[in-house]
């Protein structure tokens, strides 16, 4: 749109930047004014010094349900503000004097209203629906303000009509067809619009006195969004590097009568109505009272949909190294997996059963497990030495999940809390008694205990492009607590504390990710020289360090992450790899040893310091429609062995 003569307002997308509203020079001088939220298609307008837009609104907990609000930016101020509340307007138009914005309301039964809202107060003043058969779309306001143009859809294909606003009537500039049209604007008394009589997009210009249509721009690849300057139009052509800026002067314009644009559109419809037997009208659809019957959410709560060759928990998209059966149900309120899930950490596997119901506002998790686990306690009380075992457990879990958008940033905060039983058995190298108390103790094959645990995870992020590894920006805190409350077995008791920060690398695309961690164990009862079940890590020790036990634990890491090439490499059937990038990282953690009464030799600090480097493919396996992260990262501990580690995630 143009503010003045030699600056434009655009809307900018791509690959590279998140979406940005921005002006520029006759000179291509660019500048970004703001980042707008999560936009809507044909959702930018401009007049009178202000910029209007609808946003996706979300419900902080119903992943389904969100609005679709009406949104200002004043540029004379720099203020940004929200028209409406819990509403569900789209396609806004300023009027000429910006003092109103007429925006399309669709109704949950799917009705459609043309409505005009004043801009200083917010308040509807003007109200306009068709007959339920009509779908309205795309107003523009005539020059003079006291008639809006919208588009209209039905069963006979598009049309362009204009709402007197004095009196409610409406009249049909262009009848109705079955060609594409989108983003009418007035240029004078004509209206400039986008069409594909010609098989792509061109601009057409339709004379409203007389009601010939003329396409006035053709260019090789399509042109769209066409508004008026003076002596002139301004659209957008698009090429191989996306769209850009063109102006056409007056004496440029073009003047084809639409009976002379030749069709060159593959005309897949037509293929498509000959393959068919009939066409589906309204003439033809049987009128007829279809049976309701009811829908048992009992029954359908398991749906096997897919499987995967490595561990998924579809609710909590997490994904690692294993297999899995993945089920959902139709109202999307019921995630299963039943997988295998192997842990570097411990150097243990799990079969597990995962199920996730999600219709209720607290979601409801159920997580039955079996596997070997790994336990440590204190031989000749100065080392500490582990012993596999195998556990079985059951465990249950109350989360309400909480998001929202706030212009181009997104928040989350979700408190949990679990609980559950667990058995464990003993394996061959378990030791055979666990200690209770001075004069009790236990065998492992009699070991039941009662957990809990307490996690709130918060975060901000600034929203992302497909390039970006890491956000730009970004914060996460996690904070978790576990212990055993009752039962004459107790574990150690866990604290857990995580800060993460996501900050812009030296290049687009690049990232930086600090995290700084905490884990602290507190032991009842503790007495030297005997056996201790504790509960596991909840934080990671430095890459290439496993079977690690301590009382007290501080890590900081930092990962920078780049992209490599993007091969666009197609294997058919079997991988489509859309990136290469590589990684390299630096972790330290200090460690405090659990104490030792009658004797400090392990007592003493320890340190941990590793570095490496990582490299991963971003690709598509087997048609598998969700992004799939495969990689190997190689860490150098001090003190240990070269480590390798299998890289995996998924983006859902």
């Amino acid at each position: 749109y143009p503010l003045n003569d030699t600056v434009v307002i655009a809307l900018k997308t791509g690959l590279q930047d998140i979406p940005q509203i921005v002006s520029i020079g006759t000179n291509g001088q660019e500048e970004k004014l703001f980042n707008p939220g999560w936009f809507f298609p044909e959702a930018f307008h401009y007049s009178a010094g202000k910029i209007v837009w609808n946003e996706e609104r979300p419900d902080p907990r119903w992943e389904h349900r969100n609005w679709s609000e009406i949104m200002i930016y004043d540029m004379a101020t720099g203020n940004r503000e929200r028209l409406t509340d819990k509403g569900r307007f789209f396609s806004p138009a300023l009027s000429p004097d910006a003092a109103h914005v007429a925006v399309i309301e669709t109704t949950p039964t799917d009705r459609s209203y043309l409505v005009v809202i004043n801009v200083s107060t917010g308040e509807e003043v003007f109200r306009f629906g068709n007959t339920a058969d009509d779908f309205l779309m795309q107003p523009f306001w005539h020059p003079g303000g006291e008639k809006i143009g919208i588009i209209a859809l039905n069963e006979s294909g598009k049309r362009i009509d204009l709402v007197h606003l004095d009196n409610s009537t409406t009249q049909t500039l262009l009848p109705s067809s079955h060609v594409d049209i989108a983003t009418p604007s007035f240029r004078g008394e004509d209206i400039i619009f986008t069409g594909a009589w010609s098989g792509i997009n061109q601009i057409y210009r339709l004379n409203t006195a007389e009601g010939s249509v003329t396409k006035i721009v053709s260019v090789p690849y399509g042109a769209v969004n066409a508004v008026s300057l003076p002596g002139g139009i301004l659209y957008s052509s698009y090429s191989a590097s996306g769209y850009t800026l063109q102006i056409a002067d007056d004496d440029n314009l073009k003047n084809l009568p639409l009976e002379t644009v030749e069709d060159h559109s593959v005309a897949f419809h037509r293929m498509l109505a000959e393959q068919e037997a009939t066409v589906v009208s309204r003439e033809n659809i049987p009128q007829q009272e279809h049976a309701i019957e009811p829908y048992s959410r009992l029954r359908n709560l398991f749906h096997l949909h897919s499987w995967a060759p490595f561990y998924i928990d579809g609710a909590s998209q997490e994904a690692g190294i294993g297999a899995s059966l993945l089920f959902q149900n139709k109202l999307s309120t019921s995630f299963a997996t039943l997988g295998y899930e192997w842990d570097n950490q411990s150097e243990t596997g799990k079969y597990s059963f995962n199920y996730s119901y999600q219709g209720w506002y607290p979601v409801i998790d159920l997580r039955a497990e079996t596997g070997q686990s790994r336990a440590f306690y204190l031989y000749n009380n100065e080392e500490a030495r582990n012993f596999l075992y195998t556990e079985e457990s059951l465990n249950l879990a109350f989360t309400v999940p909480l998001r929202f958008l706030h212009n181009e940033f997104f928040y989350g905060l979700s408190p949990r809390f679990s609980a559950g039983l667990t058995t464990a058995r003993p394996g061959k190298d378990t030791p055979e008694r666990i200690f209770v108390n001075e004069r009790e103790y236990l065998t492992l094959a009699s070991a039941v205990y009662y957990t809990q645990q307490y996690r709130l995870l918060a975060y901000r992020q600034r929203r992302t492009v497909a390039r970006d590894i890491y956000p730009r920006l970004g914060q996460v805190v996690d904070i978790q607590y576990r212990h055993t409350p009752f039962g004459e077995f107790r574990m150690s008791d866990v604290l857990a504390l995580r800060g993460t920060a996501f900050l812009p690398g030296l290049a687009r695309h690049h990232g930086l990710r600090l995290s700084a961690a905490y884990q602290s164990r507190s032991i009842p009862n503790y007495k030297p020289n005997t056996i201790r079940y504790t509960s596991g890590n909840l934080i990671s020790y430095p890459r290439g360090y496993s079977l690690q036990n301590h009382r007290r634990l501080s890590a900081v890491t930092a990962d920078y992450a780049l992209p490599f090439f993007y091969p666009d490499l197609s294997i058919p059937y079997l991988l489509y790899l859309k990136r290469v990038r590589g990684h390299i990282f630096a972790d330290y953690a200090r460690a405090e040893n659990f104490p030792a009464q009658n004797s400090n030799a392990i007592a003493r600090d320890e340190e941990f310091r590793s570095y490496g480097f990582g490299l991963t493919g971003d690709m598509h396996l087997f048609r598998f429609l969700a992004p799939i992260s495969l990689g190997i990262e190689v860490a150098f501990p001090e003190g240990e062995d070269v480590s390798f580690q299998l890289l995996m995630g998924v983006r859902f």
